[in-house]
């Protein structure tokens, strides 16, 4: 049976093997599954943490420089385009 999916090998510790093993049997999902799922959380939290640190770097950046709604949008506050005056 074909996969999309590509498949990687990963060499992990005893240890790690052997908790990677009790989690999956108490989930009662395959090693693999699980194994692929914390990676996927890992990567997501990787990304946070990269996107945070630019938004820290622009937020501490000077000049700080605030837009009303109006001046992004277009649109007082509550109004939109669509609504009769």
């Amino acid at each position: 049976m074909a996969t999309t999916k590509q498949r990687i090998q990963v060499t992990l510790s005893p240890a790690a093997r052997r908790a990677l093993s009790i989690i999956a049997k108490g989930r009662k999902i395959p090693a693999g599954t699980l194994a692929s799922r914390l990676i996927d959380e890992a990567l997501e939290m990787e990304e946070d943490f990269a996107l945070s640190k630019i938004a820290d770097e622009r937020f501490s950046a000077k000049p700080k420089r605030w837009l009303t709604h109006e001046e992004v949008w277009g649109t007082p506050t509550g109004r939109s385009r669509t609504t009769r005056k």
